[in-house]
């Protein structure tokens, strides 16, 4: 069978009931506003200085867009280009395909495509250029306005090459297959989080106990664009963590050891290592930190995500295990919701928090483009 890929948020809950079970937080930032004025600090000293050769940003090809939607998209950004860096948009010599492009290494992307160059920068600029990020965030936000007004049903990936030139070197750009293959690379949407080596293909590892289906719809298939029913399920494994994993994983958490003298049950959460309103899964709750529950500090984070410790690395085995040889598994990549949403975190809920059904990294708290 073809492999998909499949992003895991894994997570650890801490409690002084040493209870378990999994938990994210969504929250997006994204700069809304960029002017000329601190464009032209970037551009300054890039820009050759023959008025013929003036900066501009120009369309090289698109992949699976339909007509309509591409004649909107790039009128919007031709207009958002001049109001934003007084910017050029050139399309006359661009390729439009209407299929989608999906690459065999990327099963499962949508195939949209964006490829554009930005000319007459200075040399040194190349495609993984931070100077690039305010062009390309306000593309991306003219695909997420048309997105949430019903212009446009699916996000677009955007690329920017500085300089590009038609030639044999660059005609493999032509596909767009590989500017989806080059995105994935380089923001590690596809990083195995345990290797292939590693995982055995056994149905001994949990039990699904129970399957319940709590609420369903009618949604547009991607590719197809044909209506088709949905549902969102909650799945009951057992024998996922047993008694000594779940100890484990709590002295990793709370970063016992030898020496540790410090009762929770006695004194609550271990403010070296816990912090109220340390973990918030809501965009709104920014101002709520005295009524949020305990999270991890950062330090603690930081030592979950990129220290080595042998309960967690045996956790993220098993949840490889569970969709191998279907699906890559991969811990959640910074790019896809922002350096303040880590790939492990915890929570200690204690006496009087209150917590309600929610939906961890529910995507349409993000931008469309994310």
């Amino acid at each position: 069978m073809g492999s998909n890929w499949i992003f895991i948020i894994v997570v650890i809950l801490e409690s002084i009931i040493s209870s378990i079970d999994a938990f994210c937080i969504v929250q997006q930032y994204r700069s809304s506003t960029t002017n000329w004025k601190s464009i032209s600090n970037i551009l300054k000293g890039s820009v050759k200085s023959s008025d013929k050769n003036h900066v501009y940003i120009e369309g090289i090809a698109s992949a699976g867009l339909k007509a309509n939607e591409l004649s909107v998209a790039l009128d919007f950004i031709s207009s958002s280009l001049d109001s934003e860096f007084g910017l050029d948009f050139v399309t006359t010599n661009m390729r439009k395909e209407v299929r989608p492009v999906i690459p065999k290494t990327v099963p499962g992307a949508l195939g949209r495509v964006l490829l554009l160059s930005i000319h007459n920068v200075a040399e040194d600029w190349d495609e993984n250029d931070d100077r690039l990020d305010p062009f390309h965030n306000v593309i991306s936000q003219c695909f997420d306005s048309l997105i949430v007004g019903g212009e446009m049903e699916h996000p677009v990936l955007v690329s920017i090459i500085p300089n590009f030139k038609a030639n044999k070197e660059n005609e493999k750009l032509f596909n767009l297959s590989s500017v989806i293959e080059n995105e994935v690379i380089k923001h590690q949407l596809r990083e195995p989080m345990v290797s292939s080596t590693n995982i055995s293909d056994l149905d001994t590892v949990a039990l699904v106990t129970q399957k319940v289906e709590i609420d369903g719809a009618m949604i547009p298939d991607p590719y197809s664009h044909e209506e088709t029913w949905d549902t969102s399920n909650i799945v009951v494994l057992d024998n996922f963590v047993d008694t000594s994993l779940r100890k484990r994983l709590l002295d990793v958490v709370n970063k016992r050891h030898g020496n540790y003298t410090w009762d929770d049950k006695e004194n609550g959460p271990d403010p070296e290592r816990w912090e109220r309103g340390g973990l918030m899964d809501t965009i709104d709750g920014e101002g709520q930190k005295q009524t949020c529950c305990w999270g991890l500090t950062e330090e603690a984070i930081n030592d979950l995500c990129f220290g080595q410790h042998s309960s967690i690395m045996e956790t993220e085995k098993k949840i490889a295990e569970l969709f191998y040889p279907n699906f890559v598994v991969s811990r959640l990549p910074e790019s896809v919701m922002g350096p303040c949403v880590s790939p492990l975190t915890a929570n200690a809920p204690t006496f009087g928090d209150e917590f309600s059904y929610h939906i961890d990294a529910d995507p349409n708290q993000a931008p469309p483009c994310t």
